[in-house]
């Protein structure tokens, strides 16, 4: 209740998730008990944008509740992993924004034999999804780890980095 001249702050919290580009707008009605209906305009200018997000299956080390702490393990998909044979784990990129996406590039950091088929990509429209496949290919015995990183237009995920292991052993 507002008594006579006082004055009350109102705080209104808007939510842009998944909109279009666009503007958006609404009436906001502030009603007293006698004759007062005030109403009050609200705007709101949606820039769209992109959103990289990429997952694959649990088993093999995706941790849907954080993703950021996720790890692809080649020795979770293929029990035996062999000196000289290349191993294969496929990894979906999803454009989970309002906006295409645009990737410009793949990069990895650490141990080689790691690779990603594609290594060029198209852009992916708004809800698009692109399936990959990332190998591993040992030349020696030991633990290979990497992290891949994509670069893209995401506005605030500019690099997105996956971590990347598997230990190999010499074939019987």
């Amino acid at each position: 209740v507002v008594e006579g001249e006082s004055e009350v702050e109102i705080m209104v919290m808007l939510n842009a998730y998944g909109l279009e580009e666009g503007t958006y707008g609404a009436d906001l009605h502030i009603i007293g008990e006698v004759d007062f209906d005030e109403v009050v305009n609200i705007v709101m200018e949606v820039t769209a944008a992109p959103d990289i997000q990429m997952e694959w299956a649990a088993e093999l080390g995706f941790d849907e509740e954080n993703p950021e702490n996720s790890v692809v393990d080649w020795n979770a998909a293929y029990p035996d992993l062999f000196n000289g044979f290349v191993y294969d784990i496929s990894l979906m990129i999803d454009n989970a924004g309002t906006a295409d996406l645009a990737i410009d590039g793949v990069a990895f950091e650490g141990d080689a034999g790691f690779s990603v088929v594609p290594d060029e990509f198209d852009v992916l429209g708004a809800g698009e999804s692109l399936e990959i496949t990332v190998s591993l290919e040992a030349e020696e015995t030991g633990m290979y780890e990497a992290v891949m990183t994509f670069t893209s237009n995401d506005p605030d995920e500019g690099e997105f980095s996956v971590a990347l292991m598997g230990e190999t052993g010499n074939p019987p």
